[in-house]
């Protein structure tokens, strides 16, 4: 399915990622191997991580939950990522992020091959993530954010010129208690190119009833992200990520 949405030649994008917890009666330390019989040709490069975490939502408050020790598949150009664990499965894609098409179908194809390894599984938590990394300036500030973005706290006057710091998350239902849109905004520190960089991330949670077709799913989710993203950044930025 073909999305008609924008597309810019120099997007913020810094990494997209699809994560599924899952429980499987099934699973066993020959499981990775199989997995990677699969991949190998795509993702031949292989190591071993700490456990990670993920997001993990309670009555309506996202929290944070634990993994069990991750195995990573990479592949030759190092930009996709494919994390494994007994209740995990995630798939990063770093830059360059060629199209949303693109991702899609690295999602389906390696979600496939999962599936054909373990066979039988339950979905506890489905995620689609994108983070975004924006410069707004030469210095963080107040109205360099409010620049920016058409979401920002709202401040005594007197606060605004010493403000520096600002961390925000927003939480929208889509779903009562099975799903909702988290949307993070974080100031960082400087870094090359980036005099006042911020983080801006767009998180997509499931957490019930997966009697649904688990692509639906994300191309609606990755649809409902996108017009997230428009709607919270300037016209003028937009212009920019065109370029």
């Amino acid at each position: 399915m073909k999305n008609t949405i924008v597309k810019y030649k120099n997007p913020p994008l810094v990494e997209a990622v699809f994560e599924m917890f899952y429980f499987s009666k099934n699973w066993n330390p020959a499981t990775v191997g199989l997995f990677y019989n699969e991949i190998k040709q795509e993702f031949g490069h292989i190591s071993k991580m700490n456990p990670g975490v993920g997001f993990q939502l309670n009555g309506g408050q996202v929290s944070f939950g634990g993994t069990q020790e991750i195995t990573q598949f990479r592949n030759n150009e190092q930009d996709i990522v494919i994390q494994l664990s007994s209740n995990l499965l995630t798939i990063n894609k770093l830059p360059p992020y060629k199209s949303w098409d693109t991702f899609f179908e690295i999602i389906q194809n390696i979600y496939k091959k999962f599936e054909k390894v373990l066979e039988d599984f339950e979905i506890k938590r489905l995620g689609l993530k994108f983070l975004n990394k924006v410069n707004i300036g030469t210095e963080h500030s107040y109205i360099n954010f409010k620049k920016h973005f058409e979401i920002f706290p709202n401040v005594p006057i007197e606060c605004e010129e010493n403000l520096k710091t600002i961390s925000m998350l927003l939480e929208y239902p889509i779903n009562e208690k099975k799903e909702i849109i988290a949307l993070t905004f974080n100031t960082l520190m400087p870094e090359v190119n980036m005099n006042a960089p911020v983080l801006f991330e767009l998180y997509a949670v499931r957490t019930s009833d997966f009697e649904i077709d688990i692509f639906d799913w994300i191309s609606f989710s990755h649809k409902e992200l996108r017009n997230k993203f428009e709607k919270s950044i300037k016209e003028e930025i937009k212009q920019i990520f065109k370029k």
